[in-house]
This record gives structure tokens, C-alpha cells and sequence, in this order.
């Protein structure tokens, strides 16, 4: 199979350059409490986006648009057209 990659999780507590998190989308990942989610996803990315960048996958047309109208004066937030599961 070959030699395992080089790659490491870090601890929450290291630097790093950004945060990356998906914007909730998928109801089925969160059956009867989805609407609660994106607003929590909201204040969390709020929070992060104090102290560091933050980048957003927010890739369905309808999530996208959710989104950006949520965090659309949050400077250090960055979302991405990119679609996730």
C-alpha cells in the first residue's frame, strides 16, 4: 500500500493561518432542528472571524446566497462557490 502520508491533525490551541468550515445545507444532516443550524453556524463564524480568517464552503446556489446575506459585513470572512456534502 505504501508509506503513510506525512499529514497531522493540529490542536486547537496552534496557530494557523484560517479557519476553514462548510455552511450547513443538507436538512438531513440535522433532521427536525435544521433551522436552527445556519443561525448558530452564523454566530460561531462570527466569533472565529474576530480572530483570525475565516473561509467559508458554502457551494449550492441557495446556501451560497444564505450565506453571504448573513455574514456580508464580516471582513475576515471568505466564502468559497464550492460544493460540499
Amino acid at each position: 500500500t505504501g508509506p503513510a502520508p506525512s499529514l497531522r491533525w493540529p490542536a486547537e490551541w496552534e496557530a494557523r493561518a484560517a479557519t476553514w468550515i462548510a455552511w450547513p445545507h443538507n436538512r438531513e444532516t440535522w433532521p427536525n432542528r435544521f433551522d436552527n443550524i445556519p443561525r448558530t453556524f452564523e454566530r460561531m463564524i462570527r466569533v472565529l472571524a474576530e480572530v483570525e480568517p475565516v473561509h467559508v464552503l458554502a457551494g449550492q446556489d441557495s446556501a451560497f446566497e444564505l450565506a453571504s446575506s448573513a455574514l456580508q459585513d464580516c471582513s475576515q470572512v471568505t466564502l468559497h462557490r464550492i460544493h460540499n456534502n
